[in-house]
């Protein structure tokens, strides 16, 4: 081919050129989207079931109720690091009334199977409990949520979440 037939035939792969660079782009844009609504769905996933996976385990069936033992409790949430305003947990003793804050710390805890989510990191539980209710607001501190697939979500914006007691 002579300078001339490379010259005219720029055109067209410089068109081929930018389409495929066009579409490479595109199915960036698409994996950056699914990965984005992979991350929604797994924060949403969490905040709607954040007071079952770590506030329900450690209660027992008592009315109204008590902190369960360590013993009892799931293999995860057992080994998690809990505190009721900066003390050990008191098992056996009743949940207080009104506003108390719980600190956790967990290390890779799956409390409602690894087939949800499982959380790794530290987060603040800031607690109001009435008796027909608990409210907690939930502050995530360097916490990452891990989705069923693995991939993982830094958890950071603080939610609400209320748990009925009947």
């Amino acid at each position: 081919m002579d300078l001339g037939d490379w010259l005219a035939s720029m055109p067209i792969g410089l068109a081929i050129v930018l389409a495929l660079h066009a579409g490479s782009q595109s199915s960036k844009a698409s994996e950056d989207e699914a990965l984005a609504s992979q991350a929604a769905e797994a924060d949403a996933i969490w905040q709607k079931f954040a007071l079952n996976a770590l506030l329900v385990p450690l209660l027992d069936d008592d009315n109204p109720p008590r902190w369960a033992p360590a013993t009892e409790l799931m293999p995860c949430i057992a080994a998690a690091r809990v505190s009721l305003d900066g003390k050990p947990l008191p098992a056996g003793e009743r949940v207080p009334s009104g506003s108390f804050v719980l600190h956790w710390q967990l290390a890779h805890c799956a409390p409602l199977g690894e087939a949800y989510f499982s959380l790794r990191g530290k987060l603040t539980m800031q607690i109001d409990a009435q008796p027909k209710r608990i409210t907690a607001l939930i502050v995530p501190d360097d916490l990452v949520v891990i989705a069923a697939d693995g991939r993982r979500h830094p958890a950071t914006r603080p939610f609400t979440a209320t748990l009925a007691l009947e």
